[in-house]
């Protein structure tokens, strides 16, 4: 569901792989992106980076956010998504809360996940034949909710 519009979320570092760097996944906010009284929409933000010369196919990915007081939001999806050669990307990662009213801003949140990605077919050959599973790249958070950041104000124009 949600997940296929995120899935490239990793963490972490590989010693032994030749020719593989893990990339790298950084929880950089959790905030507040819609409140109604029945319920809420967070967004985790993830900031990813791959610094391996190659792109890398994201195969699968799952990710938790816990909101305490409030509830647990689970979402996991296989992806189509590629990260791209020494590349930075961001994403936004929704989970949606019934909230019936209870207010949310400054709640303790846990946030948790991970992705699979598929290294370059030679190494991936090498894996299978080793009965080595695919590469799953985590990253964890916890904090406070933030609140959505204020509209930009319309540029001024002149009488």
């Amino acid at each position: 569901m949600v997940l296929s519009a995120l899935l490239a979320v990793p963490g972490g570092g590989c010693s032994g792989t030749p020719g593989f760097e893990y990339p790298t996944a950084k929880v950089v906010a959790v905030r507040i992106d819609q409140q109604t009284d029945q319920g809420v929409r967070v967004v985790v933000v993830v900031n990813l980076n791959n610094p391996n010369d190659y792109p890398l196919p994201l195969v699968q990915g799952n990710y938790t956010v816990n909101l305490t007081g409030i509830g647990t939001f689970e979402d996991g999806a296989k992806s189509e998504r590629t990260l791209p050669s020494r590349g930075t990307e961001t994403i936004e990662l929704p989970a949606a809360f019934a909230t019936k009213g209870v207010a949310v801003l400054g709640r303790d949140y846990q946030v948790h996940g991970s992705v699979t990605c598929q290294p370059p077919s030679n190494l991936r050959a090498l894996m299978t034949d080793m009965e080595i599973p695919l590469p799953a790249i985590g990253f964890a958070s916890t904090g406070s909710l933030e609140t959505p950041p204020a509209p930009a104000a319309p540029p001024a124009t002149a009488p």
